[in-house]
């Protein structure tokens, strides 16, 4: 399913007509729905030059969430933006800052990649075909309010799926008691 046909089903579903109203309903779903939940896990490898800090465009310009960063065997840890005396990388907006890490080594990033916006040039979602009726759903959804109930069942079955799909044999996480 492309863009153009997103589009007419929002349109035939809604009465809305009117087409610009209708894309802007369709990249909000994209950018608050979707695009947290997809995961498009990709992996980049960076070398460190010495730099406390870099752009994040220079390990890979899709970035939208970074899960893991190993250097060999060993896991460097993520640490929050206000958390400048620990040892790790921290990401505060577009720039990495490394915080003890010295230059010349090679880092694997594992990251989830942001989806490709729904334009002219890129007319086919980045999901699986299987999701595609989300973008329709949800842009209905965002025109006529009565129709969220069924968007939102189709998301949180999504939102499932892709939790599962990153699990060891894709079972639910169980909780225990705090000990």
């Amino acid at each position: 399913m492309d863009l153009t046909e997103i589009r007419d089903i929002v349109m035939m579903k809604t009465h809305n007509y009117n087409v610009d109203e209708t894309d802007d309903a369709i990249r909000l779903v994209q950018r608050t729905y979707i695009q947290p939940i997809a995961r498009l896990n990709k992996t980049a490898t960076y070398t460190t030059d010495g730099s406390d800090s870099i752009n994040i465009n220079k390990v890979a310009n899709d970035i939208y969430k970074i899960n893991q960063v190993v250097d060999g065997k060993n896991t460097i840890p993520l640490v929050n933006v206000d958390e400048v005396d620990r040892y790790g990388i921290r990401r505060d907006g577009n720039t990495l800052h490394f915080q003890g890490i010295s230059s010349g080594r090679e880092l694997r990033f594992h990251y989830q990649a942001q989806l490709n916006e729904l334009n002219a040039d890129h007319t086919v979602p980045d999901i699986d075909e299987d999701w595609h009726d989300l973008y329709w759903l949800g842009a209905a959804a965002i025109i006529k309010p009565d129709m969220f109930p069924l968007f939102q069942d189709r998301l949180t079955y999504f939102k499932n799926q892709m939790v599962r799909k990153d699990r060891p044999r894709g079972t639910r996480a169980r909780v225990g008691p705090w000990r």
